[in-house]
């Protein structure tokens, strides 16, 4: 689950019939989705190298004035 105060998006994505009808099937399609994505190797690698971006942006309390 996701914090309530975390901003979200919408994002739409096209499917054919099959898919569509089976994620009408779903109790809650939108977190099947998430869930499957995030489960994803090029996901957490996504995360991970924002993280090292965020990281590298970061000014050292080490650095020289």
């Amino acid at each position: 689950m996701r914090s309530k105060k975390e901003q979200t998006h919408i994002k739409t994505f096209r499917v054919n019939q099959d898919l569509k009808d089976f994620l009408d099937s779903l109790e809650n399609s939108n977190q099947f989705v998430i869930q499957l994505l995030k489960d994803t190797q090029e996901f957490k690698e996504f995360l991970h190298k924002k993280e090292l971006m965020n990281d590298k942006n970061q000014p050292s309390l080490f650095d020289e004035m």
